[in-house]
């Protein structure tokens, strides 16, 4: 399987698994898909930040990180031309390491 076949099937299975409902793919899809590759994405790090992204979507307070979460991953298009912005919301939205020390 192809580095663009396999973003692809992420994508869609972690989709369908987590929405219950079909993802329609379309042609400006797999286009999204080969720009992010293209960039030097590894298929495991575009999974990351979208599975995240789904997950803050889910499970954060924060409104406007939801909000750019969910309707920015809404699909792979949207995701693909936000993925600066939706990879620096995702790591703003992640734990803090505990200060070594009670610092």
């Amino acid at each position: 399987m192809t580095d663009h076949q396999q973003v692809i099937k992420n994508w869609v299975d972690g989709y369908e698994a987590r929405f219950k409902t079909k993802y329609v793919f379309t042609a400006s899809d797999a286009a999204s898909v080969k720009r992010l590759l293209k960039a030097g994405l590894l298929p495991e790090d575009i999974q990351k930040v979208f599975t995240q992204a789904w997950d803050i979507a889910a499970n954060s307070p924060n409104t406007r990180s939801v909000w750019n979460c969910m309707t920015q991953s809404a699909s792979l298009t949207r995701f693909a031309a936000r993925f600066n912005e939706i990879s620096t919301e995702v790591q703003a939205n992640q734990p803090k390491p505990k200060a070594v020390g009670g610092f």
